[in-house]
């Protein structure tokens, strides 16, 4: 008996798994069969930048219905229909003078959600009946990191290449103590769903783990589960915006659309309507809230306090950031064929006065010399005498009047410029 037992106990033990290992293997099993079947329904993941994943009744787009998502998306729909032959870019600070100023001359209500061209700019440079179709690619809050981005998705196929880029910069689109890295602002995220950074990747994403989260974040959203569940979720608000929405008003592609305010409301009820658009944070935004009137009464806001904190350090590690995308940016817009002007944006002394005349002295000459490197005009109007106090929202927004001044220059600077080949 004895002998028995020993002759069983040196047997090979069988190895069993445990049920945690059992129910993680079928758990990968069911997920991967999942995945697979929800790839044969939803076939290949769009993520083209054109009119269907922009599309208004997209829901399942990347980042819908952002401030971003509907440039991108004025954009691929004007391309569409016609050439655009000028694209500007900046920031709040090319939106709010396009915005005020189109109103005032067009003597009606713009929304600024997908009012994308720019007519001050194009009244100012038709010629014998002939307007040019300039493109407003400006997000708010841009900063150059995000131009780059923008030029590089927006710009691709040569269909939707401008002939012209006007890049509208100040300081801010440099410095922003605020800001934790080049791709946390929205429009940076957004737009690298459709184009990565390339060698700026290590600028863009200065901690390992961000570019591993950045990684894992479009990973997921590539996942055919996660593309089935945004399908399903879109149906329902598509169902739901249906129900709630019962005739009140007119509705865009499944999206009530308020009321317009009147084009002529008293103006202490619309003043501050451009004020808010510019600096709104809302991450999704819809049609007829944002609606800038033509004859906005002129307030004046001091935001000194604000560019206080974002130039707290004149020249932090953001700096010298950014002027590496400013120099990529302005080679890959000559290596795509296009004319180039840099527009220093004007302000308010007040506004300039917060950083050393040290720093105004270097930006100044080295975006000079990068344009010069490039084969880029410049247009400096930081010192330009005729914007006054009048001319703004705040210490660095243009109101309508100076809108029109800043597009009158423009139009002048672009007609004057030898290097420019727009015909």
């Amino acid at each position: 008996m004895t002998a028995t037992l020993e002759k069983i106990q040196k047997l090979p033990k069988v190895q069993t798994k445990s049920p945690l290992q059992s129910r993680a293997l079928a758990a990968l099993v069911a997920f991967v069969a999942a995945n697979s079947l929800a790839a044969a329904v939803l076939g290949p993941a769009d993520s083209a930048l054109d009119s269907h994943s922009l599309s208004e009744t997209n829901y399942t787009s990347p980042m819908y219905g952002t401030w971003t998502w509907w440039m991108a998306r004025g954009f691929v729909k004007i391309s569409a229909s016609k050439h655009p032959d000028i694209a500007v870019m900046g920031s709040s600070q090319v939106n709010s003078p396009s915005w005020a100023a189109d109103a005032h001359l067009l003597r009606k209500s713009i929304d600024c959600l997908d009012h994308r061209e720019i007519y001050a700019l194009e009244q100012g440079l038709s010629n014998e009946g002939k307007m040019p179709t300039v493109v407003n690619c400006a997000v708010q809050g841009g900063m150059i990191s995000d131009y780059y981005m923008i030029e590089k998705s927006l710009f691709q196929k040569a269909a939707q290449t401008p002939k012209l880029v006007i890049v509208c910069v100040s300081p801010r689109d440099f410095i922003d103590n605020k800001l934790p890295a080049a791709s946390s602002t929205e429009p940076f995220r957004f737009f690298s769903r459709f184009v990565d950074s390339g060698r700026l990747s290590a600028l863009a994403y200065p901690d390992w783990r961000e570019r591993c989260f950045a990684f894992l974040d479009n990973t997921i959203n590539q996942l055919p589960l996660k593309r089935l569940n945004d399908v399903w979720t879109a149906r329902l608000t598509r169902a739901m915006t249906s129900l709630t929405s019962c005739g009140d008003g007119k509705a865009n592609g499944g999206m009530t659309l308020q009321k317009e305010p009147d084009a002529f409301a008293k103006p202490a009820q619309t003043s501050n309507m451009l004020a808010q658009a510019i600096s709104n944070g809302q991450l999704q935004v819809k049609l007829g809230e944002w609606v800038v009137p033509p004859n906005m009464e002129h307030v004046f806001v001091d935001n000194t306090a604000e560019y206080q904190r974002r130039y707290a350090v004149a020249k932090p590690v953001s700096y010298a950031i950014q002027l590496s995308f400013f120099k990529e940016m302005l080679t890959d817009l000559r290596n795509r064929g296009c004319d180039v002007i840099v527009v220093q944006m004007p302000t308010l002394p007040m506004n300039q006065v917060l950083l050393p005349e040290t720093f105004w002295q270097d930006f100044k000459q080295t975006l000079a010399n990068l344009c010069v490197e490039n084969k880029a005009s410049m247009l400096d109007l930081t010192q330009d005498k005729d914007f006054q106090k009048s001319d703004y929202l705040d210490t660095v927004h243009l109101n309508d009047h100076g809108g029109i001044k800043l597009f009158e220059k423009l139009s002048r600077a672009v007609r004057d410029d030898s290097q420019l080949h727009l015909d």
